[in-house]
This record gives C-alpha cells, sequence and structure tokens, in this order.
C-alpha cells in the first residue's frame, strides 16, 4: 500500500489506474478519508440485453468526455459546459463486484424534459442501508427554476437483501397531477403544502425552510417505492427556467444538504404489492408483456407535452424484504469543496 496522502482544505488530487484496471472507492464513514484501489473487473459491465441502453437526443460524448459526463466523479470537478458540482454518493463496492457500474444515460433517463447543462450536474447517487439492505440510488433532483418545470425526474435503485441478490428498477418518478404539464408546485407560503406529490421551493419574502419534493406513491403501477426529498434550498420560485441569471439565490448555498425518505411496501401488511423476478414496466411504472409489448416506442402526451413509451426490464428478488417507517430516511451534508451553483 502506498503512503497516505494528505490533502488542505481546497486543494483536489486525480487518480488514474493504468493497464485498464478500474478504480474502486471506498469511503470511510465520517467521509473525511477514501481507500482508492485498481482493481480488474470481477463480472463484466452488464450487457444490452441486461439493461437497454437509451437512444439519445443529442450526440453522446466519447472516449474521456464520455467517462466523466457519463459516470460518479469526485465533487468540485467542472467539465464541457458544467461548472464545478458534486454527484452524492460513489456506488458502493458492492454493486461495483457485482459488475454493475451506474451510469447518468440508461433507458429510465429523462430526454428532452431538461436543459442538458443543468441536467448532467442534477444526478445525486445516494447509498444507504434501510431494514438491514443496502441499498444505492441515482435521483435525478434538480432544485432549482429549471427543474420547477419538469414533471418528471429519472431514477435508478439496487437493493441487496440479506441473501446477497441484488433487485434493480428504474423508471421516472412523477411530481404531477392528471393530465397537468408540468409538476404540482406550490411555492412556500402560496398554498396547501400538505398535497402529495409536490414541488415546495421557498417564496421571496417567505421564512427559509427546507425545499420538498414527493414524488407519486407507488408510481403509475402501484408497486414501486414512494420517493421523498428534502434540501437546503438555493433558490426562490421563479425566474426563466433557461437562463439562471433570472434565478433569486436564497442565500444557501450549493445544494449540499440533503436527505431521502422511500417506504417500499412490497405487499407488506397487505399493502402495494409488487411482481417478483424479472418484468417489464414504462418509465411510469404501468407493467407491460415484456420489451416488445405493443405499448413500447408509442407516444403519451402529458398536457402540452409528449413523450415516447420506454419498456424497462425491472427485477425484484423474491428475498427482498419491505422497507419502511421506522428506519426509512438518510440523510447529511456530502462533500463539496469548490461547488457552485447550480448544482
Amino acid at each position: 500500500m502506498l503512503p497516505t496522502i494528505r490533502l488542505s482544505s481546497g486543494e483536489m488530487i486525480t487518480v488514474e489506474c493504468t493497464s485498464g484496471r478500474n478504480l474502486a472507492v471506498e469511503r470511510s464513514p465520517d467521509r473525511k478519508a477514501a481507500l482508492l484501489t485498481c482493481r480488474r473487473q470481477s463480472q463484466p459491465e452488464p450487457t444490452a440485453t441486461a439493461q437497454p441502453t437509451a437512444t439519445p437526443t443529442d450526440q453522446p460524448p466519447h472516449g474521456e468526455h464520455a467517462e466523466i459526463d457519463m459516470h460518479w466523479h469526485a465533487p468540485g470537478i467542472a467539465h464541457g459546459d458544467r461548472p464545478a458540482h458534486e454527484h452524492g454518493d460513489a456506488p458502493p463496492q458492492w454493486l461495483l463486484d457485482a459488475g454493475i457500474r451506474p451510469t447518468f444515460n440508461h433507458v429510465g433517463g429523462t430526454p428532452n424534459e431538461n436543459h442538458a447543462f443543468y441536467k448532467h450536474t442534477a444526478f445525486k447517487g445516494w447509498a444507504g442501508q434501510f431494514n438491514g439492505q443496502d441499498w444505492y440510488g441515482v435521483f435525478h433532483l434538480d432544485f432549482n427554476p429549471a427543474g420547477h418545470v419538469s414533471r418528471f425526474h429519472s431514477y435508478q435503485l439496487w437493493v441487496r437483501d440479506a441473501t446477497g441478490a441484488i433487485s434493480a428498477i428504474s423508471g421516472w418518478l412523477d411530481f404531477g397531477v392528471d393530465n397537468e404539464t408540468g409538476p404540482q408546485l406550490v411555492p412556500q407560503c402560496g398554498g396547501d403544502d400538505s398535497v402529495r406529490p409536490i414541488m415546495n421551493p421557498p417564496s421571496v419574502g417567505c421564512p427559509i425552510q427546507f425545499e420538498s419534493w414527493y414524488a407519486r406513491a407507488g408510481g403509475s403501477g402501484d408497486w414501486a417505492p414512494d420517493f421523498g426529498f428534502n434540501i437546503n434550498p438555493n433558490f426562490y420560485a421563479g425566474g426563466d427556467p433557461l437562463n439562471p441569471a433570472t434565478w433569486t439565490n436564497t442565500g444557501y448555498v450549493r445544494n449540499l444538504e440533503r436527505r431521502i425518505e422511500f417506504a417500499w411496501y412490497l405487499g407488506g401488511s397487505g399493502i402495494r404489492p409488487a411482481p417478483r423476478g424479472e418484468f417489464w414496466a414504462t418509465q411510469w411504472g404501468d407493467i407491460v408483456n415484456g420489451p416488445t409489448d405493443p405499448v413500447c416506442g408509442t407516444q403519451r402526451t402529458y398536457g402540452e407535452r409528449s413523450y415516447t413509451v420506454a419498456c424497462i426490464r425491472q427485477f425484484i428478488a423474491p428475498s427482498l424484504q419491505p422497507m419502511t417507517f421506522p428506519g426509512n430516511s438518510a440523510g447529511g451534508t456530502f462533500p463539496g469543496n469548490g461547488v457552485v451553483l447550480p448544482n
């Protein structure tokens, strides 16, 4: 093992593995140290048949740009037209050891739903343990005026249960109601914040509170988890979604203090049973008869926007147990040296 490298505040270091090996990152619980290991791949990367690849709407990046654009990277790095930002928790070792390397470009993504510049910086990784089961998620959370006009935000979730089996689901979180184009936006001090789903950003002149997002419970298929998020607010509601110069900063900077809660009932106590084993569903959670179901590739319209229906492979292990209250929330402040808004 090489000697320990100690960095002062604001310092950064880039580590690269030679001979085509992968860089594995294991962080200490207090996030003050990390062990970097260059290792061989224990298993091959997932193939397109295991997790279909989305057809991008823009020309995908190549080489080094593809690596940093499509995967988790250390905080405080600016690349392309994106300012210095962070992506939360790195994928845990148990996920990498299973041959799974999460990517931001996946079939459950939300093409054309968010401006590309802000879309990338909003992908946040989250690792935790609920009910004795390890989980890792990648959630698209742009807590700013650009995100406040987008009804759908993508998610990916992996859970390793006590048997070692890994369940994997993905799709879109729905923050809107009925046939509305956008989310159910209820600015603070401006309405009933008990409604669900909801985006609840701060308003100018209103006392600052955490911004909360709660998605449609269970998804359209009523089998997925109920997701909720709280963050220290960065921007007030309002402004041109595509022009950050018109956004008003609250004074709380960088979207680093975040909390997540999700309840996945899985039929426990008779609540929201879920299919087990492999099955297929649309990005909204409607179960279909495989990747060639007639609905796949058709158009679905919400208000003034139309979306191509994606049919996504899901897998829920028979051994996976429910994750419900209490003990189904996690939060903290993520490392953010050098990170700027929008993050």
